[in-house]
C-alpha cells in the first residue's frame, strides 16, 4: 500500500510528538524519584542507610518501606514500558491503518532522544534544583515545628525536672537515715563495714574460680 511524502511526513511528526510525551513521562517519573530519594543522582537519607550494614540495622518498619518504595518504582517502570509500546500502537492505528512502519518507530524514538538530551537535562537540573529547595524547606519547616516542644521540654526539665531529682533525692536521704537509725537501735553500726563486704565478695570469687579449676581438672583426667 502506498502512501503520499505528505502523509510519511505527517506521521512522522506525530511520532516524534508521541517520543517527546514519552520523555516528559519519563522526566516525571524521575521527578518522583528524586523526591523520595530513590534517584541515582541523589544519595539516600541516613535513614535508609547507605551500606547494607546500615539497611540490616534499620528498624523493620523502615525496611517494609523501602522494599514498597522499590516495588512500586518498578511497577512504574513496568507501566512505562507498556505505555510506550500502547502508544506506539495507537499511533500506527490512527495514522496507518494499523500496518506497522519503521518510520513510525523511528521517529518516535528520535523524538525521546531528542527530547532527552536537550529539554530533558535541563528538566533534570531544575529537577535537582527544585528537590534540594524543597528538602531544605522541609528542614526549616520541621525545625520550626519542633521548636516551640523542645522549648516546653526544655522548661520542663528545667523547672519539673529539677524539682522531681530534688525530691528524689530526698526520699533517698531520708530512708538512708531510717535505716541507719534501725542500725543504731540494734546496736549496729549505722554505716555497713565495706572493706568485710569487699572481703565476702573476694572469698566468693576465689572460691568459684576454684572450683572452676577442678571441674576442669576432673575432665581432663577422665580423659
Amino acid at each position: 500500500m502506498e502512501i503520499s511524502q505528505r502523509l510519511l511526513g505527517l506521521m512522522f511528526a506525530l511520532s516524534a510528538a508521541v517520543g517527546t510525551g514519552l520523555g516528559l513521562l519519563w522526566n516525571a517519573l524521575k521527578l518522583l524519584r528524586a523526591l523520595t530519594g530513590a534517584e541515582t543522582g541523589h544519595p539516600p537519607s541516613e535513614a535508609d542507610g547507605r551500606t547494607a550494614a546500615g539497611k540490616a540495622g534499620l528498624p523493620f518498619p523502615v525496611r517494609c518501606f523501602g522494599l514498597l518504595r522499590q516495588a512500586l518504582f518498578f511497577g512504574a517502570d513496568v507501566l512505562f514500558g507498556l505505555t510506550c509500546g500502547i502508544a506506539v500502537i495507537l499511533l500506527l492505528y490512527y495514522t496507518n491503518d494499523g500496518q506497522f512502519r519503521l518510520l513510525a518507530l523511528l521517529g518516535t524514538a528520535g523524538g525521546f532522544f531528542v527530547w532527552y538530551h536537550t529539554l530533558g537535562r535541563l528538566l533534570d537540573r531544575l529537577t535537582d534544583l527544585f528537590v534540594r529547595l524543597l528538602r531544605r524547606l522541609a528542614r526549616i519547616v520541621g525545625k520550626l515545628l519542633l521548636w516551640l516542644p523542645m522549648q516546653l521540654l526544655r522548661l520542663w526539665n528545667a523547672v519539673i525536672g529539677q524539682r522531681l531529682a530534688a525530691c528524689h533525692q530526698r526520699r533517698r536521704e531520708k530512708r538512708r537515715q531510717n535505716a541507719a537509725r534501725k542500725r543504731s537501735e540494734r546496736g549496729l553500726p549505722s554505716e555497713p563495714d565495706q572493706s568485710r563486704t569487699k572481703k565476702r565478695k573476694t572469698t566468693k570469687s576465689r572460691n568459684e574460680k576454684r572450683k572452676a579449676a577442678e571441674v576442669v581438672y576432673e575432665r581432663k583426667t577422665r580423659l
